[in-house]
């Protein structure tokens, strides 16, 4: 996905793994969109989103299922963030 940011939109977009409750503007700087995948799961969501919301002035996406692969409870429907 990234790949195609760059490679169609000429786009400086890196990933970066990041722990959400240390995010900081100052060095990461901000972005005009966020999309975050399984934020509601973590143990203080409300406190990971003000968080998320500090480096994201434009929009922010909450999606309630994580896309990490191999961390959901088999059988249940329900997708858990490991860790």
């Amino acid at each position: 996905m990234l790949s195609v940011a760059r490679e169609h939109f000429k786009s400086k977009v890196e990933h970066e793994r990041l722990d959400v409750h240390r995010l900081d503007p100052g060095r990461i700087g901000t972005f005009d969109l966020v999309f975050c995948a399984g934020v509601l799961y973590l143990r203080h969501p409300l406190l990971a989103l003000e968080k998320i919301r500090s480096v994201t002035p434009g929009r922010c996406i909450p999606e309630p299922h994580q896309l990490i692969t191999g961390t959901a409870r088999k059988g249940s429907g329900d997708h858990i963030l490991s860790g």
